[in-house]
């Protein structure tokens, strides 16, 4: 006989799928303007994938074109797909996804051509101005029917979309920027090659740790009021002089209190002294994250959230 009643001993073994083509999955909650409750978003992205987009400006498209997804499903003739109340899309997929017609307004005859457009609408969507804001999101949400993009995928509740339509067209970049902090950053960092040793638990922190470095002395220098608030606190929970708290001290609290409280993340046992923890985390990256640090003191509320006060 060709095929054997028990076949077990000729079945090939299951195999681990290979961790660079693994699916990497964040969770998280994003607030709409003029709305209390948050939204929950989930995004996935294959960790191979990720990898190829870390370079130059993929960090920074990437929240864009998330909006532009869902830009495009809440257009009033979008029939996206849904299954049990939850809807799924695909960067790469969303044409067929959405059922959605879109009529070509521009020629990009070259690879260049298109790059150089993205880099300019990404400066208009990063911009204080609510109108080149929503004039960039418009773009991206063109883009992702032209041509397919990164495979990445955005599940939320189909409940939600109305919602999450009204609040990208009220203020696109907050939607973005928190999008950004909160999903797009941490899924880059899971791409990474993992560390082992000693420095496995510090080292996917470094990202957050040296933006909120960053943020909270940009913070200080604007509002002195901010600064005062941090030392009241030091003083409440060390029992130390407020006035002789620095703000090297402060930054260092600051930040470690918000990576405890939003990441579960204890600083103080990875870096105990404060004057090494700003000689690492925020001298040599101040003008790195100048440019990301303004636009999230251009929105408000987010600073505050990233910071935990």
């Amino acid at each position: 006989m060709i095929f054997s009643a028990d076949t077990r001993a000729s079945e090939p073994m299951a195999q681990r799928p290979k961790r660079s083509r693994e699916w990497l999955s964040r969770s998280l909650r994003v607030f709409l303007p003029e709305q209390q409750d948050p939204v929950r978003l989930t995004l996935e992205a294959e960790r191979h994938g990720l990898r190829g987009l870390r370079g130059g400006h993929g960090p920074l498209i990437l929240p864009w074109a998330v909006a532009g997804v869902l830009g495009v499903a809440s257009h009033p003739s979008a029939k996206p797909r849904q299954r049990g109340g939850v809807i799924s899309l695909r960067l790469d997929r969303l044409r067929s996804q959405v059922q959605l017609q879109v009529n070509v307004t521009y020629v990009l005859p070259t690879l260049q051509s298109q790059a150089n457009l993205i880099l300019a609408m990404l400066g208009l969507g990063y911009s204080a101005d609510l109108n080149l804001q929503r004039k960039a999101l418009r773009f991206f949400s063109k883009e992702l029917l032209l041509r397919p993009y990164a495979p990445v995928r955005v599940v939320f509740n189909a409940a939600d979309l109305s919602r999450l339509g009204d609040g990208l067209t009220t203020h696109p970049l907050q939607f973005v920027l928190q999008v950004f902090l909160e999903g797009i950053s941490p899924l880059f960092r899971a791409a990474e090659k993992q560390p082992r040793g000693p420095a496995a638990r510090a080292a996917p922190m470094y990202t957050s740790i040296r933006l909120l470095a960053c943020l909270a002395h940009e913070v200080f220098s604007r509002n002195p009021g901010v600064f005062q608030r941090v030392q009241e606190l030091a003083h409440r929970q060390y029992g130390v002089d407020a006035m002789s708290v620095t703000k090297a001290e402060g930054i260092y609290f600051l930040v470690a209190k918000a990576m405890k409280k939003t990441w579960g993340y204890d600083v103080e046992a990875v870096q105990p002294d404060n004057q090494d923890f700003v000689r690492t985390y925020l001298h040599p990256y101040r003008v790195q994250y100048r440019s990301l640090v303004a636009r999230c003191l251009e929105v408000p509320g987010i600073w505050q959230r990233l910071l935990g006060l």
